[in-house]
């Protein structure tokens, strides 16, 4: 009888231990997020993270994906790609399946090595670098190759009949600034441009802005191709400037955020930089998310953050289409998506995972970027 008594006393346990499973949470689908969140260049990583959190915030007010809310793994990976590695290995040991980032171009290459094998699945909304593109692997961006940034910087400048070009680039980020520095000399060069003065900034040194302004200046050259940080574009626009230079400013990607406004002022105005986004008239879903983003963090958004707007709704939608959640089935989810609308364009990948579309030429006016001719 005393048997039976425990038994039954077990089974009671078990029934509510069980009833209680059936009422609590689904497990959250969690998401890494890697970027370089701290430091003088993080307005482009603090952009993108932000468009991600306030993203998932949304779609878990609305229920999440597949009834499940998404939780965010958020690591700084403080620009050094050494860090990086150990951020998204330490990610993929603790087994998250689904990684945001990194940022910047020079990250790509540990990030190859350390997804190479492993059953996760990236989005990168800004990793531009051609060494991603054209592979079939567990890597996705939204954004188009560099050299489609570089050839239009190149149409530009032989479009105005600029005859001599300086160009600066940060080695810190080499594999994205040497490359557009290489395909543009290249490009322009067929067409009559000369390129006498290549210059390089290094992270690990506190660039002499100054001592770069004059050798641009006394090289007397028709423009310069920035591939630059903003806040280093605009040190330098400034003092090129003070020099009493007019020379025509062009920039990468890169620089085409707020900190270019905040730190060059008046000496940016009229500088042409590649966009990743159309500046026409906005979409009334890019003007809620720029009253939400500005209500949320007391600032505009970049073109980061416009970015992984996109990426992130693109990643989700993914999911939630996917058989199962698992990278093989939400990447082959994703590839299939033809009818996701971005805040001012549709976003489609093509079979590598490479977004299909390009860049867009703007112009500094009022300190404001706008299309440019």
């Amino acid at each position: 009888m005393v048997y039976n008594m425990h038994k039954m006393i077990a089974l009671f346990f078990l029934i509510i231990m069980l009833g209680l499973a059936a009422c609590s949470d689904p497990e959250p689908i969690k998401i890494g997020v890697v970027g370089e969140f701290s430091g003088r260049r993080s307005e482009i990583g603090v952009g993108a993270r932000n468009a991600i959190q306030l993203y998932v915030e949304q779609v878990n007010e609305a229920g999440g994906i597949k009834g499940r809310s998404i939780e965010l793994v958020i690591r700084d990976n403080a620009g050094d790609p050494e860090i990086c590695r150990k951020e998204l290995d330490s990610m993929i040991a603790d087994e998250l399946k689904f990684i945001i980032g990194p940022v910047f171009s020079q990250m790509a290459e540990v990030t190859l090595e350390a997804i190479e094998g492993k059953d996760v699945l990236v989005l990168t909304g800004t990793m531009s670098t051609n060494l991603l593109a054209g592979r079939d692997d567990n890597l996705l961006r939204v954004c188009s190759t560099l050299s489609h940034q570089a050839s239009l910087l190149a149409k530009s400048v032989v479009g105005r009949s600029i005859k001599s070009m300086a160009v600066v680039y940060d080695l810190s980020n080499r594999k994205y600034t040497e490359q557009i520095y290489e395909l543009f000399k290249s490009d322009v060069e067929k067409h009559g441009v000369d390129v006498p003065l290549a210059l390089t900034i290094e992270k690990t040194k506190h660039p002499e802005m100054l001592v770069l302004a004059r050798k641009i200046v006394d090289a007397d050259v028709g423009g310069v191709l920035m591939c630059l940080s903003a806040v280093d574009a605009a040190n330098l626009a400034q003092q090129i400037r003070k020099l009493g230079s007019n020379i025509p400013f062009f920039g990468v990607s890169w620089s085409q955020s707020n900190d270019l406004f905040q730190h060059g002022g008046r000496a940016v105005e009229g500088m042409f930089l590649v966009s990743t986004q159309f500046y026409g008239q906005p979409s009334s879903a890019m003007l809620a998310y720029r009253e939400q983003y500005f209500s949320r963090y007391k600032q505009t958004p970049s073109f980061a953050s416009d970015l992984l707007w996109d990426g992130v709704g693109l990643m989700l939608m993914g999911m939630d289409r996917a058989e199962e959640l698992t990278p093989e089935d939400v990447k082959k989810a994703m590839l299939s998506i033809e009818d996701f609308q971005g805040l001012s364009q549709p976003v489609r990948l093509d079979k590598f995972g490479d977004v299909l579309d390009g860049y867009y030429l703007v112009k500094v006016l009022d300190g404001k970027y706008v299309t440019a001719d």
